[in-house]
């Protein structure tokens, strides 16, 4: 699975995991109704919530503990004033799609596994 990324804040680095938990805590956080929020929230919070969520990945990954939200949104502040900020930022988002894409592609080939042995 490609949905690792790391982020680093003032010569720290922090790891980044997407992987089902962390999707599924994003979508918990960036939903309502099923529609992505993004008119009213605005894409600082989706990134904020997008970090906060693959350090949750990462901690259940290693089971380490997991970082409250509200440290996370210090570092993410943190993070904007560095200067390759928005080069992180597309990082922290394509490993979050391709892990999409991935979870995706398992979906799909689970499915065509149970369509096979249905026959």
């Amino acid at each position: 699975m490609n949905g690792i990324a790391e982020v680093t804040i003032n010569g720290t680095s922090y790891a980044l995991k997407f992987g089902m938990q962390a999707v599924a805590a994003l979508e918990d956080r960036t939903t309502k109704g099923g529609l992505l929020i993004t008119s009213t929230e605005g894409y600082s919070k989706f990134l904020s919530d997008l970090m906060y969520c693959g350090m949750y990945g990462n901690s259940i990954r290693k089971d380490i503990a997991i970082v409250p939200y509200e440290e996370v949104m210090d570092l993410f502040e943190e993070l904007s004033m560095q200067p390759d900020a928005a080069e992180q930022y597309a990082n922290m988002t394509k490993a979050y799609f391709a892990s999409i894409e991935d979870l995706r592609a398992k979906k799909e080939a689970i499915a065509e596994t149970d369509k096979k042995k249905a026959k």
